[in-house]
């Protein structure tokens, strides 16, 4: 079994949100107010990415917290949302006609792109399986969720991955007040070094897992065997195609912290989702 597995890849861990908002678009805090808002939470890094502007992250970053920026872009045929993280250049984005466009656009401004909130933006498989390009979805967005109760694209993340589209899944804020719509959902990222070009390389090559609450510590995967280790939860989950996957529960008063699950081929991919008791969740790709 091939796939990036940042729980054995050299590193650190750092915690941070790739899809927010400041005031210079609709975001109520500035992008300095937004810096203070992660770091004073124990984030690592976050990205700016305001509606069809990169907005400036100079003078923002430090040696403990790092601030870069991208864009969200509502292409003008579409309904697509989609988030272009970490662009070098600052400014108003040329809005494109057609959601591939955009992402080409984006891509071809060094930035990792993903399609926000399918599930907000009543997106259907087709939507998204035709894209070129992408590095992923959101499969929780804590402004939709809190707004709405459509924060969850689970569904659709497990029928592109059954259907042989091999995208990871992020969890972000997508945060405009600050208050109910933050914080919420965030990416672990392995990484060499608290940078920017690194933090995008690891992203890039699916070394991150997505949470709103419970840590994953570990995924070994030895022969067919997958052995997962995680904080204290209720389930560990093993997803796969249709109904082949399977979960494991706590028995008595003791937490779930261990679960293995053997790989078959017929299940043509495994992801894991580890559910705490407050109902919490952590993705692994």
């Amino acid at each position: 079994m091939e796939f990036s597995n940042p729980f054995q890849a050299p590193g650190k861990w750092f915690r941070g949100n790739i899809h927010t908002h400041t005031t210079q678009s609709d975001g109520r805090l500035t992008p300095q107010g937004v810096r203070d808002f992660y770091r004073l939470r124990g984030y690592d890094f976050v990205c700016l990415t305001d509606h069809e502007k990169m907005s400036d992250p100079s003078g923002l970053s430090s040696d403990d917290f790092l601030v870069f920026t991208g864009v969200e872009t509502g292409p003008r045929a579409s309904r697509h949302h989609i988030v272009g993280v970490g662009i070098d250049e600052v400014g108003p984005f040329p809005k494109q006609e057609t959601a591939q466009e955009a992402i080409d656009k984006i891509r071809s401004m060094g930035a990792i792109v993903f399609i926000a909130h399918p599930y907000w933006s009543g997106l259907f498989d087709e939507d998204i399986l035709s894209l070129k390009g992408i590095n992923g979805i959101e499969l929780y967005n804590t402004g939709c969720e809190v707004e709405i109760g459509r924060g969850f694209s689970t569904v659709h993340w497990d029928n592109l991955l059954s259907r042989g589209k091999a995208v990871n899944g992020v969890a972000v804020d997508d945060a405009h007040r600050y208050t109910d719509d933050a914080p919420g959902g965030w990416i672990w990222v392995k990484a060499e070094s608290l940078a920017v070009e690194s933090i995008k390389d690891s992203i890039s090559k699916g070394l991150f897992y997505a949470s709103t609450g419970p840590e994953i510590r570990s995924v070994v995967v030895e022969d067919v065997l997958i052995k997962v280790e995680s904080s204290p939860v209720e389930t560990i989950t093993f997803h796969s195609r249709g109904p082949s996957g399977d979960s494991v529960h706590r028995i008595g008063e003791s937490m779930l912290t261990y679960a293995e699950h053997k790989f078959k081929v017929e299940h043509g991919y495994v992801r894991i989702e580890a559910v705490d008791g407050g109902g919490r969740k952590a993705w692994t790709n």
